[in-house]
């Protein structure tokens, strides 16, 4: 996967994620690593066993890419999207595809640094907004036949 063609956002999908080799490698060289501390010094040995937890902690992300969105486990390709439809006053997305599979994009899963809670509401809108136009306009661009209902009009053809 190309990393630098897609757009990552940081997005609570409520989806476990796997790891991938090397985290894996770092969370047993860490782990063994406690362990043995454990043994010799009892304090690093438990502030090795924290990093190891921090390094298993994978940040939830979505993938909108040229040709397909990836959200956790489920990747949806542009082209087999039938219907596109923004509900609940806009806050959130729905991708209906060709192969039966729905994905939901929801305004209030989307993380912010923000503390205060109008920045905070503030940041996700726009975030939301900024991620369903490029999403939308990948889906025409792919899909010119799919249903749109309840989004902007965006121009189907650009860069």
């Amino acid at each position: 996967m190309d990393r630098k063609k897609f757009a990552l956002i940081k997005y609570d999908h409520g989806e476990p994620t796997s790891l991938s080799g090397v985290r894996w490698m770092w969370i047993v060289l860490v782990l063994a690593a406690a362990i043995g501390a454990l043994f010799v010094f009892f304090p690093v040995g438990f502030v090795l066993m924290i990093v190891a937890l921090m390094i298993a902690q994978q940040p939830k992300r979505l993938y909108v890419g040229p040709r397909y969105l990836i959200c956790g486990r489920k990747i949806v390709y542009y082209a087999n999207i039938q219907k596109v439809s923004m509900e609940d006053s806009g806050s959130r997305l729905v991708l209906k595809s060709s192969t039966g599979k729905v994905l939901v994009i929801e305004q209030d899963r989307f993380q912010t640094g923000a503390r205060k809670p109008d920045k905070i509401a503030a940041n996700k809108a726009a975030r939301f907004e900024k991620v369903a136009q490029k999403i939308v306009k990948h889906v025409r661009r792919a899909s010119p036949q799919a249903v749109l209902s309840g989004v902007k009009d965006l121009p189907s053809t650009g860069t």
